[in-house]
């Protein structure tokens, strides 16, 4: 088999970041129509298709690009299998279609069943070439132990989900939907998206700064510190609910994060002194929304005690801060945009534009966060406008970047012919 070309992996890439692309704009839209639901309780159909397009069709396939990309810096000497990535993407994006569709209707049927098989499918070929490419490594580093254990993590919230979509139809799930929900929840992004940041984060900024990687004890530490937050949140919710042992559980998990950023701190401090471009604006905002969330939790608990409906607005305030705050904030950032790579591809009127697109965010975020706490629809809806010309500014930078993109595969093609 022919190892793959950088070309190869672009053009992948390239359709990741597409399919991205109009996901944003799709859950834009879908906001628009879904923006009174907010007012309810989280499980709710339209705001269960809007998340899981949120959370696959935008995240998962800017993270899934990424992946492909950094694998063979994670792992030197492995190949990518982009005949098993393409398969992956076409299982993807079907999958994808039909449980957004699904879920908007609410036909727990065979279709979002299958749709959930094929999902299962294409995530698990992205899993395996994860593993594959840990079997290679003798001794594996922090960083290795990140992504591998992310992609664990990332497996098990699909399998739960899977479960979830048949327990629709067949309710044989010891528990209650709603635990399963939460767990399923948190390990996508407690174990997945967080992971997997702090692989990425914690490798690539060393490495784009020149500099050798120190001080990784402290990564050890947020590596097992995290993990057993994930692993007794996991055990006590399921057997107790939220508890006061909650309270426990997210300081483990703050301290983790804390070790993260202490170890990040003076790469992020050289980087302002160099004058790097690195997004400082879409990090520091997805951080800020992060520890807000992590405020929220402990208030969810106690009005949960009291059983007061304010549990109920709250959680929904903490997933919309998770979800589309915290990683909607750091999906706009150029390290997870088209254009981040060795070729300088972005002009001037490109970066002013990729800045309106971020501020237009931060704004609608802001605004549709106090919309939520108020349950007043008017604030919801003029946020929901800053989103959509979020979600437009956001398709005119990828549409922007292809035609010099192609261009620079077509002269990669040349020279390797």
């Amino acid at each position: 088999m022919n190892a793959p070309t950088k070309t190869d992996l672009n053009k992948l890439m390239i359709a990741h970041h597409l399919l991205a692309g109009f996901s944003f704009f799709m859950v834009a839209l879908l906001l628009l129509f879904a923006a009174t639901d907010f007012g309810g309780h989280y499980f709710q159909p339209r705001l269960l298709a809007i998340t899981h397009l949120t959370a696959l069709g935008w995240f998962c396939a800017l993270i899934f690009s990424l992946c492909y990309k950094l694998l063979p810096q994670f792992y030197p000497g492995f190949k990518v299998n982009t005949k098993l990535a393409w398969i992956s993407f076409g299982l993807f994006v079907i999958g994808l279609a039909h449980l957004i569709y699904s879920f908007w209707v609410f036909e727990p049927g065979w279709p979002m069943q299958c749709a959930a098989a094929l999902l299962l499918i294409s995530i698990s070929c992205l899993v395996w070439q994860i593993f594959k490419a840990g079997k290679q490594t003798v001794k594996p580093d922090v960083f290795q132990d990140f992504l591998s254990t992310s992609a664990i993590w990332l497996l098990l919230t699909v399998i739960l989900g899977f479960l979830m979509v048949f327990n629709f139809r067949f309710a044989f799930l010891p528990m209650d939907h709603v635990v399963f929900l939460k767990l399923h929840a948190h390990a996508g992004f407690g174990g997945w998206f967080l992971l997997l940041l702090i692989a990425i984060s914690s490798k690539s900024l060393p490495e784009y700064l020149q500099l050798k990687p120190d001080k990784t004890h402290l990564l050890h530490s947020s590596f097992y510190l995290i993990n057993l937050a994930l692993l007794a949140f996991f055990i006590n919710t399921y057997l107790f609910g939220l508890n006061n042992i909650t309270y426990l559980i997210i300081g483990l998990a703050v301290f983790g994060v804390f070790c993260w950023l202490f170890y990040l701190l003076p790469f992020v401090m050289l980087s302002v002194k160099r004058k790097v471009q690195t997004d400082g604006t879409s990090f520091l905002s997805a951080l800020l929304l992060f520890f807000i969330a992590l405020i929220v939790v402990p208030l969810i608990v106690y009005y949960q005690f009291r059983e007061s409906n304010t549990a109920i607005n709250l959680s929904v305030f903490y997933g919309f801060l998770l979800l589309l705050g915290c990683l909607g904030s750091l999906m706009q950032s150029r390290f997870f945009g088209l254009h981040f790579s060795s070729e300088k591809l972005s002009g001037p009127r490109l970066n002013e534009l990729a800045k309106l697109r971020i501020l237009c965010y931060l704004i609608s975020t802001a605004v549709f966060s106090i919309g939520i706490l108020l349950k007043n629809t008017a604030l919801i809806h003029l946020a929901l406008f800053a989103f959509v010309t979020s979600a437009i500014l956001y398709l005119l930078c990828i549409f922007a970047n292809l035609p010099a993109k192609l261009s620079h595969f077509v002269k990669q093609h040349r020279i390797q012919k």
